[in-house]
């Protein structure tokens, strides 16, 4: 579909039961031509010069580890701010020594990425994630979880309720009558703590049993890494202590494939490759659908409205897009939908892979 000029509102949740979901960005712009493709389990992102390809395996389980492709990247660490609450935030630059023109900026605070920069066909490297540049932006009430980690579950609960082993929890309400991403205090602004390993960058947080009324303790990790194709490897992983709890990790990067200061998305085209889309009310909670595998909720920023964002740019309606590979909105609650329990025992596990490359 080609991003027009419209009031509607993109947000759709892209399904598929045959365990593939394929979703192709096209940016015509003359600044840089690249292209995104984007899928489930296999993601390819590009736009018209720039190929990204992504990787997603999504669930409550263990995989044995597959990758071998990885090589030295340069990672430095610095100090970016003070929290309000005087806790001292630190970024990471995750820089490929094969292609110094790939670069990745993760904070602690929320495992936000703060930056993507990749050159195009010519050689011109943009960065193409929306953010800000300061600790204080990303600090701010009005900031929609821009490059953050969402979770304990991304997304919405209905009425912020939910019954688990013959209890009913209740939890906080920040969107409208539901609960969404986490809640007031959600991952996002968390503090993880971070160790680099090699070419490995992992950020660890300790999510307690009650956290925003959720049970159990969970344990939770993500792990950031550059490999020599210069593809960029997200790992979630989690376990939890005793109880059992709903989980739904995700990261929400919001892109602008013209660059992060570009106006609008409306020169992007979309296509999305998949079985069912899941339908949704007003209030975005889903309707029911049954189906076997994960989804990629596509957003356009149809509410964003973000003033003085990076190099003071303003972030209107439709400045970005986000799409976000998760579980279904309020799983939860529907019988039907995947299991988005996480058990003792078990290992939440959640890989997205991204490759940046030149087309032909």
């Amino acid at each position: 579909m080609g991003l027009d000029k419209c009031e509607q509102c993109y947000e759709h949740q892209a399904l598929n039961r045959n365990v593939f979901n394929y979703v192709k960005w096209k940016h015509r712009a003359e600044k840089s031509r690249q292209y995104l493709i984007m899928a489930t389990i296999f993601m390819v992102a590009s736009l018209s010069g720039v190929l990204l390809f992504v990787l997603l395996i999504s669930g409550v389980i263990r995989v044995p580890q597959t990758d071998n492709s990885t090589s030295k990247v340069s990672i430095i660490k610095e100090e970016f701010g003070i929290t309000r609450e005087g806790v001292k935030i630190d970024r990471y630059t995750l820089r490929s020594i094969a292609n110094a023109s790939i670069e990745i900026q993760v904070l602690t605070l929320g495992c936000t990425i703060t930056s993507i920069k990749v050159p195009d066909d010519k050689g011109q490297v943009d960065d193409i994630i929306l953010g800000f540049d300061d600790l204080i932006g990303y600090e701010r009430t009005d900031n929609p979880y821009l490059g953050a980690v969402l979770g304990r579950v991304a997304n919405r609960i209905n009425k912020g309720t939910f019954k688990l082993n013959n209890q009913i929890y209740h939890l906080p309400i920040n969107d409208g009558d539901n609960h969404l991403n986490g809640g007031h205090s959600g991952w996002n602004k968390a503090v993880w703590n971070a160790t680099v390993v090699e070419d490995q960058l992992t950020f660890s947080y300790i999510s307690d049993d009650g956290d925003e009324n959720f049970p159990g303790e969970i344990h939770a990790n993500v792990t950031f890494r550059l490999t020599k194709e210069d593809e960029l490897i997200i790992r979630f992983t989690a376990e939890i202590r005793e109880k059992m709890s709903p989980i739904n990790m995700a990261i929400q990067p919001f892109f602008n494939l013209a660059g992060e200061g570009s106006d609008s998305i409306y020169n992007h085209e979309v296509t999305i490759f998949a079985d069912y889309y899941l339908p949704t009310k007003l209030d975005l909670l889903p309707t029911e659908i049954y189906t076997d595998q994960p989804a990629i909720h596509f957003y356009t920023a149809n509410s964003l409205d973000i003033k003085h964002g990076k190099s003071g740019h303003d972030y209107g309606k439709h400045s970005g897009f986000s799409m976000v590979p998760q579980n279904y909105p309020d799983a939860i609650n529907h019988d039907t939908f995947p299991d988005s329990v996480l058990y003792p025992g078990s290992t939440y596990i959640h890989t997205s892979w991204y490759k940046f490359t030149t087309a032909d």
